[in-house]
């Protein structure tokens, strides 16, 4: 897979719209480095370890909308612009936010990954999410 960093990161929120877990995992990198903050904080280090946090993610989400805006890419790097929506099964409220999601592909693959977001607005309406 030799394609512009661009076309990798939006292949991936294609599959991830889809529901397509197994597509998504096939466009990380082995060794892929994912930093989340939102709606669980922590780094996973493996495909496997993100499908995971996906998997958390929709058992405890009725609803995580992303309407994607701008792509930005410079080099091997793309940033994301958009807003979620988002609503917890068992926690009332619902979260809106802009975002801006960072990406370093390498080899046609997601190799880094962090979402940046209103985090103190998640946490003051959900509390701390464990996945």
């Amino acid at each position: 897979m030799n394609e512009q960093p661009v076309a990798v990161v939006r292949a991936l929120y294609e599959s991830f719209l889809q529901r397509d877990l197994e597509r998504v995992v096939g466009l990380l990198s082995a060794d892929v480095e994912w930093v989340e903050h939102f709606p669980f904080r922590g780094v996973a280090r493996s495909p496997a370890e993100v499908a995971a946090v996906f998997a958390a993610v929709a058992r405890q989400f009725v609803r995580y909308d992303m309407a994607l805006g701008t792509f930005f890419e410079e080099g091997d790097e793309v940033a994301v612009r958009g807003r979620y929506t988002v609503q917890h099964r068992e926690r009332s409220g619902t979260f809106e936010s802009t975002f801006v999601h960072l990406y370093r592909v390498r080899g046609g693959r997601v190799a880094r990954y962090e979402g940046l977001l209103d985090t103190a607005r998640a946490q003051a309406l959900f509390g701390r999410l464990e996945p």
